[in-house]
């Protein structure tokens, strides 16, 4: 993965606690633990 490719935790959890969508960010399967753990919200 090259560095300018990474998003940072922070950006991320802002994003779902504001319900916004997160694809592109994170893997697929990222994002779909953290909403099946509720994760940020």
């Amino acid at each position: 993965m090259k560095m300018q490719d990474m998003t940072s935790s922070s950006k991320i959890r802002a994003a779902v606690a504001e319900g916004r969508e997160i694809s592109g960010m994170v893997p697929e399967a990222v994002r779909d633990y953290i909403r099946k753990e509720h994760l940020y919200t």
